[in-house]
């Protein structure tokens, strides 16, 4: 480990390298310099793309890392967090952005004490014309969430939000990577159990939201991450009825846009027995169609 050194991990899967190449150049920018970066190559073995990827890494002096196929990003980050030599860790995803301020000041609250620092962003539409909206946890932002609050709701956002430190990281033991959506959330709530977490109330990060495949707008990933963490945190889920609600009506309106209305209806009475006095919030929250 090298002290105060920041490891910044961005898994690549099926991306053009001019979109990967802005991603590093957000990190290369960074008013913190004692960085290095790690690009963990997901590509099926001998893609045309691993080959652009692995000279655009030896012409940027990046270290470059191959998976054996295309194994996922929970295990793709993993295996950059093995191999990286910072005493902080940081991800990014390969078509999101950091602006350029987010590494100093996400080390200056980890170096106070904080297990996982995190930071507000913005989402970026660019596939009908340009605009920047505010990300999901502007609006009903909590500076320093503990499990009981996260067990209710993701405050925290997506992996390019997060940095944490070495130690943090590897004693939970990373991510899991049974989860093909939502391991961010499941990561977060093993953090935050026994280690302090920290919201910069600023803009750090842009999230670019667009045509092309991403694993967040996957329906059927949504609803097996949303099942494992109920089945994982469970007896948590059964002595808080607010966040056992969620969770259902998350599972419930992943079911209602797989169209699958028996199960969605199952999951929605499921959701009711609990606390009936909340049926008409557990109604809107089962029933409404935007993007989970």
């Amino acid at each position: 480990m090298q002290k105060n050194l920041l490891s910044v991990i961005i898994p690549t899967y099926n991306r053009q390298i001019s979109i990967v190449d802005r991603a590093v150049k957000s990190v290369q920018i960074q008013t913190y310099s004692n960085i290095e970066i790690l690009i963990v190559d997901d590509n099926e073995n001998n893609s045309s793309l691993s080959l652009i990827i692995k000279k655009y890494c030896q012409e940027k002096d990046i270290k470059y890392i191959k998976q054996f196929g295309n194994r996922g990003a929970n295990v793709a980050r993993n295996i950059g967090a093995v191999n990286s030599e910072g005493e902080y860790i940081a991800f990014l995803d390969d078509d999101d952005e950091w602006l350029p301020d987010k590494a100093s000041k996400q080390i200056a609250m980890l170096k106070k004490g904080y297990g996982l620092v995190f930071s507000k962003g913005v989402n970026v539409y660019t596939h009908l014309h340009y605009e920047e909206l505010p990300y999901g946890n502007n609006s009903n932002f909590i500076q320093e969430p503990k499990f009981e609050d996260l067990l209710i709701k993701n405050y925290i956002g997506t992996t390019s939000q997060i940095m944490v430190t070495r130690e943090c990281f590897f004693s939970v033991n990373g991510f899991d990577p049974s989860f093909p959506a939502r391991q961010d959330y499941d990561f977060c709530l093993r953090v935050s159990k026994n280690y302090k977490l920290y919201g910069i109330d600023q803009i750090l990060f842009k999230h670019y939201q667009h045509s092309h495949y991403q694993i967040s707008q996957n329906i059927h990933f949504a609803l097996i991450g949303y099942l494992k963490l109920y089945i994982k945190y469970k007896p948590y889920y059964q002595i808080n009825p607010i966040a056992y609600i969620n969770i259902c009506c998350k599972i419930s309106k992943s079911y209602l846009h797989k169209n699958n209305y028996f199960l969605w209806g199952c999951w929605m009475i499921k959701a009711s027995i609990k606390q009936p006095s909340k049926l008409k919030y557990i109604i809107d929250k089962c029933t409404e169609k935007k993007v989970l």
